[in-house]
């Protein structure tokens, strides 16, 4: 057995787990979400932080999007770095998904799949500063998270499950209000029989309200335009599953140029 910290969560059992979890059919509607949300021009750059194994960044790369990657975790890169060696726009890149500097500008930025919580308070918020950092004036942002207060508390859950094809999951959950963090300890069992093989791991997620993610985007240097539950389009509400956040780095103010009348034109 095994605990590996957060740095290290997203890899073997985890990571093949998350492959296999989410049905295709759900990533499409997300991507196709997303492309009609954010109207970006083919050709247009974007960054998808944390990017895990490429399940947005690779069908956003094949509609001619050039996406850069980016995961601190190598072996979530692997199927990114496949896709950007037949060609596709991808630029996959390991490193702190709080050192982003230098990457941008981009036309739009991407936290998906419940990626963002994973760090302390200042780490958190340096993440969405480095995000917005990089953003071109007028980029949007999207953040997806289920441990939003509103989504987490209403319902607690102290045990749940997860079973798919060769892996099955126990999960045990607290929560530390002093923390306000969700804690989770994971028992992966791999495999049936005498060829099981079982893996523990223990995440910590921050919680915060949708009011908080709001005042941290703004002290990120973004503007929240839409509170939706997930892809549905509706207004998020007390209790819904899953917190899709729309932000937009704010865009420059309109210069005149010296001399220039800044009232009524004559004709």
């Amino acid at each position: 057995m095994s605990t590996p910290s957060q740095a290290s969560f997203f890899r073997g059992v985890a990571l093949e787990l998350w492959r296999r979890v989410v049905p295709p059919e759900a990533t499409r509607q997300e991507v196709a979400f997303l492309l009609e949300t954010l109207a970006l021009p083919v050709g247009a750059p974007v960054l998808d932080v944390p990017c895990g194994h490429g399940r947005h960044a690779i069908p956003f790369a094949e509609t001619g999007l050039r996406v850069t990657a980016v995961d601190s975790a190598p072996e979530a890169l692997a199927d990114v770095e496949a896709a950007a060696r037949r060609g596709l726009p991808l630029r996959p890149l390991l490193r702190d998904v709080r050192e982003l500097q230098g990457l941008g500008p981009f036309a739009a930025a991407l936290c998906l799949g419940n990626s963002f919580g994973y760090l302390d308070h200042e780490g958190n918020l340096a993440f969405l500063r480095a995000v917005a950092a990089e953003l071109a004036p007028g980029g949007r942002f999207v953040l997806d998270t289920s441990v939003a207060a509103e989504s987490v508390l209403p319902a607690f859950r102290r045990r749940d499950a997860l079973r798919v094809p060769g892996i099955a999951v126990d999960v045990e959950n607290t929560y530390d209000p002093a923390a306000g963090q969700l804690v989770s300890h994971y028992r992966f069992v791999e495999g049936t029989g005498t060829e099981a093989h079982t893996t523990t791991a223990t995440l910590r997620y921050a919680v915060y309200t949708t009011a908080e993610l709001g005042r941290l985007l703004r002290q990120a240097g973004l503007e929240v335009e839409q509170h939706l539950v997930g892809t549905s389009r509706e207004p998020f509400r007390l209790g819904a599953p899953r917190l899709l956040l729309v932000a937009r780095r704010p865009p420059r103010p309109e210069t005149h140029l010296a001399g220039a009348p800044q009232g009524e034109c004559s004709p």
